[in-house]
């Protein structure tokens, strides 16, 4: 069981003993012309990069050789998603291709664009701020023309590629209105519970798209039903991920496989429903695609009996709109900052960052000031404190309690004891911007 993230490995130079040295010595032109006859092979060897291992879901496509490479160039195998197919031009106007260094020519996982600058991926894809980087407006990957910088990442506490596996991508630039992307909109829970109950989900990317891993540069698209947690061994945590898929294969997607499925390369890619044509997504209009979950893991790929295992988003959709009110648009020039009320008598569920004792009298107003000391709003990368609480013990005692980076994923429950919420409260506040 492996997540479906491109793997990157480095090759090591082996240290030769002097007869091992004096034959590869003797071999070294037949070595050569080989390598001449194969250019990408000595393109891989020279960056360093060996093909991944198919069970850790590994992609050595793109530009860094390897046979998902050879396989690109030769053109011996048609672009189809395990099982899939081809999509049509921009009907997925809100995928990206995350990148990374040092050639950023091949697509490593995918991403969702929920706004102007920002976009959502899985977080075992371990993008980094100031290093990935986000492509755009192409189903082909050598046609993306929008291409921007991660300025931060922010990651679901304590996520798992098993558990929560989601990371949000707030970008150095925002995409311009009338260019050729467009963000989605996360589903709401009773549309979701829709589609699960009788409709199909949509899932589309890069990834492997034959069981004997050919990578293509066309961008695909499959159709898998929701399956009940009852039904499926691999999900062990069902409110935070579910799983999906069981369809036949396309008749001639020449995948090799039973099913269709997401793969390898496909990690971090959006699965949706669409409210206008629940049954055959791909016909409603890509403004009534809605997301519900990100391409997370699964064992192996397009195996009847082994769906793939999918980051629930509904389910995060607060979180996830918590860190986007939290952290500034780099494009809006009109901006103010300000700390709302998220709950009158509820404190945030999770271990503050910081502590303050607040004396007798003192509440909320002190303890916003205080939070308002530590707000950055100059520093993407640190933002300082964007939530604070005011706890109330026995006693009278009350204390600030004030979160940095993030804003926490909920509030604690009414009958909660744990992760600070055996106390009193007197209101839990978040940072919002606000445009205009």
């Amino acid at each position: 069981m492996a997540p479906r993230a491109v793997q990157r490995r480095r090759v090591r130079a082996a240290r030769l003993a002097p007869p091992a040295l004096a034959l590869v010595l003797a071999l070294a032109p037949l070595l050569l012309a080989a390598a001449l006859l194969r250019p990408c092979a000595a393109q891989a060897l020279a960056e360093g990069h060996a093909a991944a291992d198919d069970s850790a879901s590994g992609d050595g496509a793109g530009g860094s050789g390897g046979a998902a490479s050879l396989q690109r160039q030769q053109g011996g195998v048609e672009p189809f998603v395990v099982g899939g197919s081809l999509a049509p031009p921009l009907r997925f106007p809100y995928i990206a291709s995350l990148r990374f260094p040092p050639s950023y020519s091949y697509t490593s996982c995918g991403a969702s664009l929920l706004g102007r600058a920002v976009a959502l991926t899985a977080h075992h894809c371990r993008p980094k701020a100031g290093k990935s980087r986000v492509y755009l407006g192409s189903n082909d990957e050598a046609d993306q023309d929008i291409q921007l910088g991660i300025a931060r990442v922010v990651k679901y506490p304590r996520a798992r590629y098993k558990t929560q596996d989601l990371a949000l991508l707030f970008l150095d630039a925002c995409v311009a209105p009338g260019q050729r992307a467009e963000p989605i909109r996360i589903a709401t829970q009773a549309e979701f519970d829709a589609a699960a109950a009788g409709g199909l989900l949509m899932f589309s990317g890069w990834g492997m798209s034959t069981s004997y891993g050919h990578y293509p540069d066309q961008l695909r698209y499959g159709y898998g039903r929701y399956i009940d947690p009852g039904q499926c061994k691999f999900n062990r945590n069902p409110e935070a991920q579910f799983c999906a898929g069981e369809l036949p294969a396309v008749p001639g997607s020449n995948s090799g496989t039973a099913v269709q499925d997401t793969a390898s390369g496909d990690s971090g890619g959006p699965i949706v429903l669409n409210l206008a044509s629940g049954a055959a997504p791909l016909n409603g209009p890509a403004a009534e695609d809605r997301l519900v979950g990100l391409t997370s893991w699964g064992k192996g790929a397009g195996r009847s009996g082994f769906p793939g295992v999918y980051t629930n988003i509904v389910a995060a959709a607060d979180w996830v709109q918590y860190q986007i009110d939290a952290n500034r648009r780099p494009c809006e020039p009109n901006a103010t900052a300000a700390f709302e009320l998220a709950s009158a008598g509820r404190l945030w569920y999770g271990r503050p960052s910081d502590t303050l004792k607040l004396a007798e009298g003192q509440g909320a107003p002190e303890c916003r000031a205080a939070c308002e000391a530590e707000f950055a709003p100059g520093d993407a990368a640190a933002p300082g404190c964007v939530a604070f609480a005011v706890s109330a013990a026995g006693g009278g005692k009350r204390r600030c309690e004030m979160f940095h980076g993030q804003v926490p994923p909920r509030l604690c429950g009414a009958c909660e004891k744990k992760r600070g919420c055996d106390k009193g409260s007197e209101g839990a506040y978040r940072l919002v911007w606000k445009y205009g």
